[in-house]
């Protein structure tokens, strides 16, 4: 009996879709995290108003006197666009005259898009900036299909090609032009370099990309939380007052077990004085929640751990106003611990993960390739109302104990 591709695009819809849906919100710890909104969305653009200050109608007055002259909270208006991301699928249409087969390769090329669109969202939330970088050119390539790579940043990835695929095209920029767009990556050799389909040239600290993506991904945490560079349309050398807290490690967590544990409440407090937030979520690479521990145990101290959604569980930072969430993040930069005040972040959709579907249906006929597709599709982008209620540790320690 020939496959019927409307019951396979019913399918599609009623079966596969919520089953995508959830394991995404497994899988991609930081959507998960994060309220989600369609608040401040105008067509594609998004409009977020953020606080700037605090009013001024405060303050003690003699009786009689003038009252303290009210004034407004300081607001300013940003603009940005919704991002587009997709996840598409391909069938062979050979399939439509076999019994069952459809069923299995359906269920493969669903898992695969799944496991390889969770790895695409982690990348943009957790360690993206909203840049698109994957990685950077490790010494100018000339007429060579092999490319040495390097973290980005400083506070990169210990394997330089953790987002780096066998199969993932790729485009590479030196920062005024495109040396080399649409070139599928046919090796991953070590974790510092790659082999591409033909040979290239391009100049050293070149970046790589996705192809087409450059500039085009959502912002992601290490991009919202940061002291420089424009967000939202506001640039913090301008406008000082949008800017995050960012402390220096200097390369260690700190001199002394019981030092570490201040340091954290030291980080707190200068980020809620100076802001209207209120830290409830340390967000970090595994090594601090190790550390963490580390420290507690040095002192005698009892771990508590915190419960959170889809199973996962966290450790508790305990402050005189209550527990602070403690949570690992594997695909957040390195050497990084983020202090997060998660209402003032938002994961902003027009729609949730969805079917492109055109006259109501899904799966679409290629006739010269005989492939049937479908595509999902996502608009959303990750906004901050409040720069300055997060903050950030750089250059931290690299190993549990590292105490100089």
């Amino acid at each position: 009996m020939a496959t019927n591709y409307t019951s396979v695009d019913e399918a599609l819809k009623r079966d596969y879709l919520p089953v995508l849906q959830k394991q995404i919100v497994k899988k991609v710890k930081t959507w998960d995290l994060l309220q989600k909104s369609t608040e401040g969305i105008k067509g594609r653009d998004l409009y977020i108003k953020m606080f700037k200050s605090f009013p001024q109608g405060v303050g003690p007055a003699a009786a009689e006197a003038t009252l303290p002259t009210p004034g407004q909270a300081g607001y300013k208006e940003g603009k940005v666009s919704v991002k587009r991301n997709y996840a598409v699928v391909q069938f062979d249409a050979m399939l439509e005259k076999e019994k069952n087969s459809i069923v299995d390769i359906i269920d493969f090329e669903m898992q695969a898009a799944e496991d390889s669109l969770a790895k695409e969202l982690n990348f943009q939330l957790a360690f993206g900036d909203g840049s698109g970088k994957r990685a950077q050119v490790n010494g100018a390539v000339s007429s060579s299909a092999t490319v040495n790579v390097d973290m980005v940043g400083l506070d990169g990835r210990a394997n330089a090609v953790d987002f780096l695929a066998v199969g993932q095209y790729i485009d590479i920029h030196n920062g005024s032009t495109y040396q080399v767009t649409n070139k599928m990556i046919s090796a991953v050799n070590s974790a510092t370099q790659i082999t591409l389909e033909s040979a290239v040239s391009c100049d050293d600290n070149a970046y790589i990309y996705r192809t087409g993506s450059k500039d085009l991904s959502m912002m992601g945490i290490p991009g919202i939380v940061n002291s420089a560079g424009t967000i939202q349309t506001i640039d913090p050398s301008t406008d000082t007052w949008w800017k995050s807290y960012t402390k220096d490690m200097g390369a260690k967590w700190s001199t002394s077990d019981g030092l570490f544990l201040d340091v954290i409440q030291e980080t707190i407090d200068e980020i809620q004085w100076n802001s209207n937030g209120k830290i409830n979520l340390i967000y970090a690479w595994p090594l601090f929640q190790r550390q963490y521990r580390y420290a507690m145990e040095a002192k005698r101290r009892i771990v508590n751990t915190l419960d959170f959604k889809e199973g996962r569980k966290g450790l508790a930072f305990v402050t005189e106003y209550g527990e602070i969430s403690i949570m690992a993040d594997t695909f957040l930069p390195q050497f990084k611990v983020y202090f997060l005040d998660t209402s003032k972040l938002s994961l902003r959709t027009l729609d949730g993960i969805h079917w492109e579907e055109k006259d109501g249906a899904i799966l679409r006929f290629l006739e010269r390739k005989d492939v049937f597709i479908a595509w999902l599709k996502l608009y959303a982008e990750l906004a901050v109302t409040s720069r300055n209620s997060h903050g950030y540790w750089t250059n931290t320690g690299t190993s549990v104990g590292d105490y100089t």
